[in-house]
């Protein structure tokens, strides 16, 4: 809704509340928010303390996403350990997974993860490369929108996609265009 200033001020304010009553699970989620608001503001350094709290509070609902928000921070630092971060990520989505296959948020988590992995691969500097390098990604997008694919939902997760390829990032389309095309896809149908 573009009012990031506002959403980082509530988040503030969540993450005492949290902390005041211990509730650790409310903690990750508020560190994540952080972390999300701030990465769009360009506020790197504090977005990446952040998402590492959230990520090192261990919540199982909170830890692969803010692994995720983490590598993006740090593929806008141009850290070489957002590769390894990506990695991090991807096993944490498939921890998650092989205990609850169909949950959709984590699929489409290991999805971005794998696009995070490809853009780190040195390959990835020969467009040649990139659609092997892809793959992997686009058949996770595929299963995420076999469970949920409603607009609201494929629009958070471009918007993940969006912040990797503001790094400055290209050659990521054929991510966008599946995801785009479903959006256009549902609307046709509507």
């Amino acid at each position: 809704m573009g009012q990031v200033e506002r959403a980082i001020e509530f988040y503030e304010r969540a993450l005492a509340i949290t902390r005041e009553i211990g509730d650790r699970s409310g903690e990750s989620y508020a560190f994540l928010g952080l972390g999300k608001a701030l990465l769009t503001t360009g506020e790197f350094p504090k977005a990446r303390q952040h998402c590492q709290e959230a990520r090192d509070l261990g919540v199982p609902e909170t830890s692969h996403l803010a692994a995720l928000v983490l590598g993006t921070v740090l593929l806008h630092q141009c850290d070489p350990a957002a590769g390894e971060t990506f990695v991090d990520t991807a096993v944490r989505c498939r921890a998650r997974l092989d205990k609850t296959a169909g949950l959709y948020e984590p699929r489409y988590a290991l999805a971005a993860a794998l696009i995070g992995q490809a853009v780190c691969d040195p390959r990835w500097a020969e467009e040649g490369e990139r659609a092997e390098l892809l793959a992997p990604a686009l058949a996770e997008y595929q299963r995420a929108l076999e469970i949920c694919a409603t607009p609201g939902v494929v629009r958070d997760v471009l918007r993940d996609l969006e912040m990797i390829q503001a790094a400055g990032i290209k050659g990521m389309e054929p991510a966008f265009e599946l995801l785009e095309g479903y959006i256009a896809e549902k609307k046709e149908a509507q």
